[in-house]
């Protein structure tokens, strides 16, 4: 390999992520070589996909083949699964190993370190809800670097080719950034569910859809990727409208108990977004911090939690 670059990989696991980046990765012009997963089945249905290499099972694997490993497992089998490579027979000395976890650094990675190879984390920052995910899903997606200089430098050459964005972060910030992560995918997803819980309790007839509120929703976020989380903000609390906030307050206690501690967080930040963004008065937001204080006390007091 004279421009030092591999020319072929083996994926460990065969879940989502792998569905899609192993026929990426052929796509290409990487060779698959294995695909090693706990069960057998799994592996068989992504080597047929990508339309070459070996299934094997990870339990009777006992060598791993090609230049580039790439280990995409669940975060809680990531620690496991390094142990029992490291245990195996394969030579690591001069392989790359790129894990995809978004919480876990490289340092996941030393028994395979202490081994020979060089270790980074490779993780495109996209949500993957399917194995059956667009072919240019990695394009313009950022992803995630940090790791051993060699495999940094294979891993951004490998998103660069898959048309993503690499972006680099140094290894002790991953939880935190991998906590951002969570918030700017996950909670979105809770938050759709809480705003679809305040409609139901309206009673409104007929069957909610789910997409009633995708077109504000839609607008909101682009607005704050455009123009910025402070420029972007509107309704009540940016406008001070401490009366507002007052009536949502009352009839969520009223209806929806439950929801007053979410509500109130979500609001509070926005009182510091807004003020931040001096956007807010100082005597505005202290009137709205107060009111919000109010209610959480005393759904603290009446909900039995102290």
């Amino acid at each position: 390999m004279s421009d030092g670059k591999p020319k072929s990989y083996s994926l460990i696991g065969a879940g989502r992520l792998a569905s899609v980046l192993g026929p990426a990765l052929t796509k290409i012009g990487l060779s698959c070589e294995a695909v090693v997963n706990r069960s057998l089945e799994p592996a068989e249905l992504l080597v047929e996909r990508i339309g070459s290499g070996e299934a094997r099972s990870l339990e009777l694997s006992q060598s791993i083949p090609g230049r580039l490993i790439i280990i995409a497992v669940p975060d809680d089998a990531l620690a496991s699964v390094t142990a029992r490579l490291a245990h195996s027979d394969t030579d690591w000395t001069g392989r790359i190993v790129l894990h995809t976890s978004g919480v876990h650094s490289s340092e996941v990675l030393s028994a395979l370190q202490g081994h020979g190879a060089a270790t980074a984390s490779f993780h495109p920052l996209q949500t993957f809800a399917t194995e059956d995910e667009p072919s240019n899903i990695f394009k313009d997606l950022p992803v995630t670097i940090e790791g051993a200089e060699d495999a940094r430098a294979v891993a951004e050459d490998i998103a660069r080719r898959l048309g993503a964005t690499p972006f680099h972060i140094r290894t002790d910030a991953k939880i935190l950034y991998h906590a951002a992560s969570v918030t700017a995918s996950n909670y979105l997803v809770t938050l759709s569910a809480l705003a679809e819980e305040l409609y139901k309790a309206t009673e409104p007839p007929g069957d909610t859809e789910h997409g009633l509120f995708k077109a504000l929703a839609h607008q909101a976020i682009a607005n704050a990727y455009t123009q910025g989380p402070g420029n972007a903000l509107t309704g009540p609390v940016v406008r001070g409208d401490v009366d507002v906030l007052a009536a949502h307050l009352t009839e969520i206690e009223k209806r929806v108990p439950h929801l007053i501690p979410a509500y109130a967080i979500m609001a509070t930040e926005t009182v510091r977004l807004a003020v931040r963004s001096e956007r807010l008065s100082a005597d505005s937001a202290s009137a709205m911090l107060d009111l919000l204080a109010g209610y959480l006390n005393d759904y603290v007091r009446t909900s039995g939690v102290i």
